[in-house]
């Protein structure tokens, strides 16, 4: 059968930033076996999307970023509107460990409690129990910001300011023949979803089916992925990560609205993918004292 290929083939007529040549180089790693991070099953082996190889530059360090005081993780206990959201749904997995203590903010007093891999937000208004917590927007925020954080280690060839220029319209992807909306899987096994909050049809990005199996995971995301992580913002990229004292470790990463994807294949099989720990990089950014000053 004619395969679609997730690689970038739209250019948007209008400008865009520009984004080192290098990094657009487009690689196609072997074939892996994919084993989902939650329910264990071993998927049949998968060609992975083509990525965006690293260059050889410095990586970037979160040691000149340091966390405020009152934020250190895991110091303060979960807070007791979320404490059993956060039993029930993998908490650990999900949001890592509590940075500070819950409190209300914004219209209406929303709680929320800040986590290594995000923050959580209390939603009473809404009927369905499922819909009542959120992850907030913090991965679109750090994007937005273009913050010059690593992304997916302790050091990375990666950092939200290229995440910035891998979100531009020009590499989304146009929709497989025949799409007529939701999403729609590919010859490779990855699952094309188009940008669009209603998935109508349109380009979109291709997310490799390691990601779409922990993004499926009911246990983890009780509201469906499309509402507790929202639409993918970048195709997937290969990243060189350093991880405390091992170097040189090669992940993919893909950015979505609310949290950043890492497929880490050295890490134990249920633990492969993970949501990076974009609370911790909006702590470290001074983003919790930019929202409470707005």
């Amino acid at each position: 059968p004619t395969q679609v290929s997730p690689s970038p083939v739209v250019v948007a007529p209008e400008p865009r930033p520009e984004v080192p040549a290098p990094r657009l180089a487009l690689v196609s790693p072997p074939p892996v076996a994919v084993r989902t991070p939650v329910t264990g099953v071993t998927l049949a082996p998968v060609a992975l999307p083509a990525v965006a190889p690293p260059t050889a530059s410095l990586l970037r360090s979160v040691a000149v970023w340091s966390i405020p005081a009152g934020f250190e993780p895991g110091e303060r206990p979960v807070g007791k509107a979320f404490s059993e959201f956060y039993s029930a749904q993998e908490g650990m997995r999900l949001l890592g460990r509590p940075m500070g203590d819950a409190f209300a903010t914004g219209p209406g007093g929303l709680d929320v409690q800040y986590f290594e891999k995000g923050r959580l937000e209390y939603h009473p208004e809404e009927a369905s129990p499922g819909w009542q917590f959120l992850l907030g927007l913090l991965a679109s925020e750090l994007i937005d910001r273009a913050v010059e954080l690593p992304v997916g280690g302790d050091a990375s060839s990666m950092t939200y300011a290229d995440l910035a220029r891998l979100r531009v319209a020009g590499l989304r992807i146009p929709p497989p023949d025949g799409f007529g909306g939701g999403f729609a899987v590919l010859d490779d096994g990855s699952v094309f979803v188009p940008f669009d909050a209603s998935l109508a049809p349109g380009p979109g990005h291709a997310v490799p089916p390691m990601f779409w199996a922990f993004l499926n995971a009911t246990t983890v995301f009780p509201g469906g992925w499309l509402h507790d992580v929202g639409l993918p913002l970048t195709p997937v990229a290969e990243v060189i990560v350093s991880k405390g004292p091992e170097t040189g470790r090669r992940i993919l990463v893909q950015a979505f609205q609310r949290t950043v994807l890492t497929f880490d294949p050295l890490n134990p099989s249920d633990y492969q993918v993970e949501c990076a720990n974009v609370g911790t990089d909006f702590v470290r950014s001074g983003g919790v004292e930019r929202r409470a000053g707005s």
